[in-house]
């Protein structure tokens, strides 16, 4: 495996770096440190979209979980979503084709409920790149899939600002 920073910050045998993606996770990380226009956010929400930024997909997924235990409204099925969706990355980088396939399948599913917006989040967009996952895991756990080749970059999690007041 490659070493990409962080304690998880692994990527699969062969696949190089995201310099880039590395990038924008120190820069969202000093955004949040200043509260620059995500004020409205749940702070541990953002913590676990920095750290999956970083490939530090453990570590996100128990930033979300602390929201999610704590949530009572519908976005409690939200934040399930994304702790699934990074648990399958979690397992990606530790080249577990059919954990990351099956957490992709339910992490989606729940996921899809919320398009074409939650939390900031264009789910229209993050769902689509999440597809292409998720078809590669099933191919390499030997269901059929057309996909062949790892794709580029993991998926990133972009938020708009949170809405004034």
């Amino acid at each position: 495996m490659t070493y990409r920073g962080g304690a998880r910050g692994y990527v699969a045998p062969g696949a190089p770096a995201d310099e880039g993606l590395l990038r924008v996770a120190r820069r969202l990380g000093e955004v949040l440190a200043s509260g620059e226009g995500f004020a409205g956010y749940p702070e541990e929400y953002l913590e676990g979209i920095r750290r999956f930024h970083e490939g530090e997909y453990w570590e996100a997924h128990e930033s979300w979980e602390e929201i999610w235990l704590a949530e009572e409204s519908s976005l409690r099925l939200y934040y399930q979503g994304l702790i699934q969706v990074t648990a399958a990355f979690h397992h990606y980088g530790n080249v577990n084709w059919k954990g990351m396939a099956s957490l992709l399948k339910s992490g989606m599913e729940k996921l899809e409920g919320f398009r074409p917006r939650a939390m900031g989040l264009d789910l229209d967009s993050f769902l689509g790149r999440l597809e292409e996952w998720r078809l590669l895991a099933e191919a390499r756990c030997g269901r059929p899939s057309a996909v062949t080749r790892i794709p580029a970059k993991v998926p990133r999690i972009t938020l708009d600002p949170p809405p004034p007041g």
